[in-house]
């Protein structure tokens, strides 16, 4: 602990400053602001930088939320590009012998969504952006191309999931070394073919990826396991746009992430509990505040577990119903019950 303190550092700029799960990634976004980008650009540039390092949890074939403010405007934006299940998705094709099987939701073909991630990074950078689509994939190209040393994060989650990769030999052959075991921290990863795409989404736009021969390939791959992904799901792939959801905080005006991401509700009912405490009193660890926090947020994730898919579901039944909600009544009804503490609601 001593050694991680007197080795660490602040990271201080005058022009702004890039947080990503991978330094090279924050280092792909901090470079496209020394070259004159915007937030949007490094955001972006982060991004796709983030679908080579983070293949697992960030990979072009994803999916994502972003909120934008455009201080011109002064208008919040909300882009939601998340996955949806595909066209011939069905409520019981998780269902085996009257039983549910989570694994096939979890892994393999069945599991593979309609991709969203490249879309809504094009149209991040196509509506908020200031620099060619080109500069914003030359990083992530560049590592992908060159290869980058792993971490212990990436060598444990390729371990985690190690079944998995096994059953498809491309997974294989980039994931895992000769012996197919998960490469070792210090590795390096080389992915040649991913490089070609994030080329071709640089110079032709998202319909590089989800029209032609990538996608060809990609619909060729799931359906050749068994999964139902069809390149009529990759054309009607979309960027949805929301009204954010807004609260307050101590008299500063919140605004977060609606349905389908159930994150910024919760974060807002958190706040408004919150923000009748005092975070200052009790020293350095306050343990009225952090009961106040550690309970609420139990009892807010509950609520959320006990409205299972209604959180995710985009019906215009549900969205009208959680649209008439709000962070402060939720609040209130997750802390009523709270011991010692009691929720002061109006």
């Amino acid at each position: 602990m001593l050694l991680a303190l007197l080795l660490a550092f602040p990271a201080i700029s005058p022009k702004g400053a890039v947080a990503a799960a991978n330094p090279l990634a924050a280092d792909a976004g901090a470079s496209i602001l020394r070259r004159g980008g915007n937030a949007i650009d490094a955001a972006v540039a982060a991004a796709f930088a983030l679908s080579v390092t983070e293949p697992e949890s960030s990979g072009l074939a994803g999916g994502g939320f972003a909120l934008v403010y455009t201080a011109k405007e002064k208008r919040v934006h909300v882009l939601d590009f998340r996955e949806v299940a595909p066209a011939k998705a069905t409520k019981d094709m998780y269902i085996v012998d009257g039983q549910p099987r989570q694994d096939l939701a979890n892994m393999g073909p069945l599991s593979v969504a309609v991709p969203a991630a490249t879309k809504g990074y094009v149209e991040l950078a196509k509506r908020f952006g200031t620099r060619p689509l080109s500069q914003l994939t030359s990083a992530a190209e560049q590592l992908a191309q060159r290869g980058f040393q792993i971490d212990l994060h990436f060598h444990r989650a390729a371990a985690e999931r190690l079944d998995c990769l096994l059953q498809d030999p491309e997974s294989t052959r980039l994931f895992l070394n000769r012996e197919k075991e998960p490469l070792e921290p210090g590795d390096r990863l080389i992915q040649p073919e991913l490089a070609r795409t994030l080329h071709a989404i640089g110079e032709h736009g998202a319909d590089a990826f989800y029209k032609g021969r990538i996608a060809r390939a990609l619909v060729d791959a799931v359906k050749s396991k068994g999964g139902i992904l069809e390149l009529d799901d990759l054309a009607h792939a979309q960027v949805r746009e929301h009204a954010p959801l807004v609260t307050t905080y101590r008299g500063h005006r919140i605004a977060t992430m609606p349905l389908p991401s159930s994150g910024g509700f919760i974060v807002g009912a958190l706040l408004n509990v919150l923000e009748r405490e005092d975070p200052r009193a009790g020293g350095y660890r306050p343990e009225r505040f952090l009961h106040v926090m550690a309970e609420a947020e139990k009892r807010l994730f509950a609520l959320r577990e006990r409205m299972g898919p209604a959180w995710c579901s985009t019906t215009r039944w549900t969205i009208s119903r959680w649209r008439r909600a709000s962070p402060t009544p939720t609040a209130c009804a997750a802390t009523s019950k709270m011991h010692p503490v009691r929720a002061r609601c109006p």
